[in-house]
């Protein structure tokens, strides 16, 4: 994923910064004024508009990060409109901030049906989930919930101080926030230490989110990697792989791979959508790759566990 920001602001424009810098990879007009939230879902940026200036109040799916609108949800909760947009990975959530409906929303899916509600004693201006714990702000506050609930695990002081921030999410790693006055802050991890600051290039920024985090923890593979000698005996080889972008069940998953003898060999195992790579000893090791101690193990096989064959052995949790 990218380490790209989104920033909405309240004139409607929306503009993508490269990492968390202020140099703008893109910018382009959101569909409505007061723009006051934003979600990456992993393909399509989410953006809502609360009540004022003349706003349209509702959540918006966007064709990619473009102005090219897919769906438009009415937000039917309340008349003011939503004040925050986040995502469980699975269903959006959003808030509301009015002074009289103080509320966070679990919708069902990515629609405009809410499936749950709660309702604070803060007004969530901002909300963004951390894959464990919804996180609010009021502006002045940064609070870290226990799980979905109303219990306050944590209060922080929000950066910045006067008016205060108006959106917060998470990349993550870090909680990432913008301030009215047009600063966007990176903190050290979850909480209130700031990590590193720029200005936006465009006037009150309302709402922001980060390309690397779609609200799903990723799923950790331990994969284990042998070679099958002569008489049947299997050869460790060295793994040296982390988190893969695929989603299938937990448990542990097998796979052979009977390819001829290449310097670079890819195995696709086809149930797991993961492609792994494997390098013969002393080769350029790159993302999702394994060292494979000898050029000599990558022998052809017949893909049964036969003499010659890559066993990948691979375990979710």
């Amino acid at each position: 994923m990218s380490t790209d920001i989104i920033v909405a602001h309240f004139n409607n424009t929306i503009v993508r910064y490269s990492g968390f810098t202020s140099t703008v990879v893109t910018q382009f007009n959101g569909p409505s004024v007061n723009m006051h939230g934003a979600h990456f879902d992993g393909t399509d940026l989410w953006t809502c508009a609360h009540q004022g200036g003349g706003s349209t109040r509702a959540i918006w799916q966007h064709d990619g990060i473009s102005a090219s609108i897919l769906q438009t949800i009415p937000f039917t909760p309340t008349a003011t409109g939503p004040s925050g947009l986040t995502s469980d990975g699975t269903n959006l959530i959003s808030c509301t901030a009015d002074g009289v409906e103080m509320k966070v929303y679990r919708h069902s899916g990515f629609t405009g049906t809410i499936d749950e509600t709660l309702t604070l004693s803060h007004q969530p201006f901002g909300v963004a989930w951390t894959g464990t714990d919804l996180v609010t702000t009021d502006r002045l506050n940064i609070y870290v919930h226990d799980g979905f609930s109303t219990t306050i695990d944590q209060t922080l002081t929000a950066p910045g101080g006067g008016q205060g921030i108006y959106d917060v999410a998470f990349d993550g790693t870090n909680l990432i926030c913008c301030h009215y006055d047009a600063t966007i802050y990176k903190m050290d991890g979850i909480s209130a230490s700031i990590d590193t600051q720029f200005n936006s290039s465009v006037g009150s920024p309302q709402g922001i989110c980060s390309l690397n985090w779609t609200g799903l923890v990723p799923n950790i593979y331990t994969v284990t990697m042998q070679y099958k000698q002569a008489g049947g005996v299997y050869a460790d080889v060295t793994a040296s792989l982390g988190e893969i972008g695929a989603d299938i069940g937990l448990g542990t998953h097998v796979a052979y791979w009977d390819g001829p003898r290449q310097d670079r060999v890819d195995i696709e195992i086809s149930d797991a959508q993961v492609q792994l790579t494997l390098v013969p000893d002393g080769g350029n090791q790159g993302t999702n790759s394994a060292n494979v101690t000898s050029a000599a193990q990558l022998s052809a096989g017949d893909g049964t566990g036969a003499q010659g064959d890559i066993k990948v052995e691979y375990e979710i949790t």
